[in-house]
C-alpha cells in the first residue's frame, strides 16, 4: 500500500490518495491543498490515525 500525491487545477493545488496493493484507491483527500507541505501534513495526519477507535453512529 502507498500514499500518492499529485497536482490538480493546472498544477496549482495538491491532493492525495491511498492505494492498495491491488491498485484500488482505499482513501483520498476530501479537499485540495494550496501547498505541497499542507498535502504532506494531511497524509501524516491520516497515517497517525491508524490506532484511532471506530465509533458506531
Amino acid at each position: 500500500m502507498k500514499y500518492e500525491k499529485f497536482t490538480v487545477a493546472g498544477g496549482r493545488r495538491w491532493r492525495w490518495h491511498f492505494r492498495a496493493d491491488n491498485g484500488r484507491i482505499i482513501s483520498m483527500s476530501r479537499e485540495t491543498y494550496v501547498t505541497e507541505n499542507a498535502c504532506d501534513y494531511s497524509t501524516a495526519l491520516s497515517k497517525s490515525s491508524a490506532g484511532a477507535p471506530v465509533s458506531r453512529l
